[in-house]
């Protein structure tokens, strides 16, 4: 009678695995709390400042003062600069937080289509996305910073987006059709990165060379478009790396600067993050090989998988978190924030992935065999994944924050501070601290008893206040 439970169960669910309506579905389903906290999301701390800055200096003098007196972020400033806030909309703002899930989805789902290399967004495109979808969405080290803060979301998470079109469309570029189109969109994607922040500009250098490397290895040529994109990345790389306000801002921080100590510390770093992550991939990607063997096999004269080439790829994946550590050890002395660890987790998914590929692709061109998990094995995984994941993941948090009630409390205290701002203009302003704080979408509140606090200064300014204070902390 259980076996016959279990042989029933377990071929409705291998038929539903094989239908990309299902696939579709998980989709909507993994995104729906994400989704829908977008509607209880609200602006704080440098969302303000860039408004404001650019509202007393005029825009483009703003930018150009933030590239002489603090970041040479140029694309990541004129982005911020042109907020919906700079017209007062704060559902615009909601918006971009929206857009930001859903670039990261089809980002990832257009990946998965090159790797695969496949025509079509077919059922194993689409289960494979949401295979890494979930594990960005479920174990990022920052949901908040990622998505719901504009300011984190904006000069990293879209630069993650640009990061993985960019090396999609390198991916694909070999074929003919739309060729100077992709190139033309590589182009402007590679200013893009270099100019949205530090981490991801040495990170996208280093993956450009890096896939040069790849091309040569299995094809023994280097197609000329890489030359110009390795140009045109650093030059938009030296423009962020010579602006006279990195020097202003390197003096907030006190690092030693020792390249040798840096080097060890983001390697440590980068091998307790491996630790930390590589489990829940692997048993992920172990649960979706069927899918991933249906990779589409370019002949062996094309492009040749060689053993040395899978030998040396995890060194690779190891040297994108070295890569992503070092400036801020060599820096500021101590780890990154979790919105660039972010940057790191989301190259480590893709790097990962693409590896799953080679080594797939590597068996078949080789003997032609398709390696299987037996069905019971599939299962033991399935629970291990689970007793992992299910309770410390941000899916739990989002989908409690909603719940609870958490996210819409928020919502109304917020929107009865906008109420009470409005109504007294000009004047000074004393905020109650919040009575609750949905973990998923909140980011920071202003400064307890110090009107003079940057954060209270820059929301002062937005609302036309005299004065902004808090009567406690937010807890």
């Amino acid at each position: 009678m259980l076996f016959s439970f279990y042989h029933a169960t377990a071929s409705k669910l291998s038929f539903l695995a094989n239908k990309k309506f299902f696939w579709w579905v998980m989709f909507a389903a993994l995104l729906f709390p994400f989704v829908i906290l977008v509607m209880y999301n609200h602006p704080s701390a440098d969302d303000y400042c860039y408004v404001v800055d650019a509202a007393i200096r005029g825009f483009w003098q703003s930018q150009w003062s933030t590239y002489q007196t603090w970041s040479g972020r140029y694309i990541s400033t004129f982005l911020l600069v042109s907020s919906p806030l700079a017209i007062g909309s704060f559902f615009g703002y909601k918006l971009i937080s929206l857009m930001l899930l859903l670039l990261t989805v089809v980002s990832c789902l257009f990946f998965i289509k090159a790797l695969l290399n496949k025509k079509t967004l077919d059922v194993s495109v689409v289960a494979v996305s949401f295979c890494m979808v979930l594990l960005y969405l479920f174990k990022m080290p920052s949901l908040t910073e990622g998505f719901y803060w504009l300011a984190g979301g904006i000069t990293y998470q879209l630069a993650n987006i640009a990061t993985l079109v960019t090396v999609t469309l390198l991916l694909t570029m070999r074929r003919a059709e739309n060729y100077k189109w992709k190139l033309a969109a590589a182009v402007f994607l590679c200013i893009m990165i270099c100019g949205a922040n530090e981490t991801s500009m040495l990170e996208f250098l280093y993956i450009l060379v890096a896939l040069m490397a790849f091309e040569y290895a299995s094809t023994c040529s280097i197609p000329k478009h890489y030359y110009l994109l390795l140009f045109v990345s650093l030059v938009a790389a030296s423009i962020i790396l010579v602006a006279p306000g990195n020097a202003v801002r390197a003096a907030y921080f006190q690092g030693e600067k020792n390249i040798l100590k840096a080097t060890l510390m983001a390697a440590t770093s980068g091998f307790h993050r491996i630790e930390f992550w590589f489990f829940d991939v692997l048993v992920l990607l172990v649960l979706f090989l069927p899918f991933l063997k249906q990779v589409e096999i370019s002949s062996p004269a094309e492009r040749k998988i060689k053993p040395l080439l899978l030998f040396l790829y995890p060194l690779f994946i190891f040297g994108i978190l070295i890569v992503g550590y070092f400036p801020a050890f060599w820096s500021i002395g101590f780890e990154p924030p979790s919105r660039t660890v972010n940057v790191l987790y989301f190259l480590f998914l893709g790097s990962c992935f693409h590896y799953a590929v080679l080594c797939v692709t590597y068996v078949r061109q080789r003997s032609g065999a398709s390696i299987a998990i037996p069905l019971f094995a599939q299962w033991i995984l399935f629970f291990m994944l689970f007793r992992s994941m299910a309770p410390h993941t941000h899916y739990h948090t989002a989908t409690l924050d909603l719940v609870s009630g958490r996210a819409k409390t928020y919502d109304l205290e917020m929107e009865m501070r906008y109420l009470e701002v409005r109504k007294h203009e000009n004047e000074d302003v004393v905020f109650k601290p919040l009575t609750v704080i949905p973990t998923s979408i909140f980011f920071v509140d202003i400064e307890a008893e110090h009107p003079e606090d940057w954060k209270n200064l820059c929301t002062r300014d937005y609302f036309h206040l005299k004065s902004l204070n808090l009567t406690k902390a937010t807890e």
